[in-house]
């Protein structure tokens, strides 16, 4: 997939402008500002809810994000798939996340969750998660992306963050968003063995 936005993702909006997000659009830019910065790396995420926990996954590992509809609960099932639905003809399985991650607070209202789907090859079942909510798209620079080994351990405290991106205003950190590791996601829910 490329790193463009399909189609497919419902009610996710991206917060840059295009002319942002293109790399050879010519901006102007204070004579203060940084040069460093204009060359800067960037990413781009789908922020998401868990409760009240910030995650994120790369757009490029999502396929679609879904409204939750009617799932199917499959007996003798990982107690983290919380069931199978058809999603365009093809048979998705839901994980459950609350399984993994400790969340005190109450799931979302059903109209505001989402079901994020991740772009798997075809010969692999469709897999996507079910969130509180999902907050859109944005670009972070590649320097505000800590792997959870240099992280506090307070940021990076769980087996299926891989790294923290650090939300920096004012050079000061206001938030600490965990990169989600969708191949042990799918793993640890007993969804693939090979993931």
């Amino acid at each position: 997939m490329s790193a463009d936005l399909p189609d497919e993702l419902l009610d996710v909006e991206v917060e840059a402008d295009a002319e942002d997000l293109d790399p050879d659009a010519t901006t102007e830019r204070p004579d203060d500002a940084p040069r460093e910065q204009e060359d800067e790396e960037t990413e781009r995420f789908v922020i998401f809810h868990i409760g009240e926990k910030p995650f994120a996954v790369s757009v490029d590992a999502v396929k679609s994000i879904v409204k939750v509809s009617e799932r199917t609960r499959v007996p003798r099932t990982s107690p983290a798939i919380d069931g199978i639905m058809d999603l365009r003809g093809d048979i998705t399985a839901v994980i459950e996340p609350r399984v993994h991650f400790r969340v005190d607070a109450d799931p979302a209202p059903f109209e505001r969750q989402r079901i994020i789907v991740f772009d798997r090859t075809a010969d692999k079942q469709g897999v996507g998660i079910r969130v509180d909510g999902v907050d859109g798209v944005e670009v972070f620079p590649l320097r505000q992306i800590v792997p959870d080994d240099h992280a506090e351990a307070a940021d990076a405290s769980h087996p299926l963050v891989n790294a923290v991106i650090r939300r920096v205003e004012d050079d000061e950190v206001t938030e600490r968003i965990g990169l989600l590791d969708i191949k042990g996601l799918i793993k640890a829910s007993g969804q693939d063995a090979t993931a």
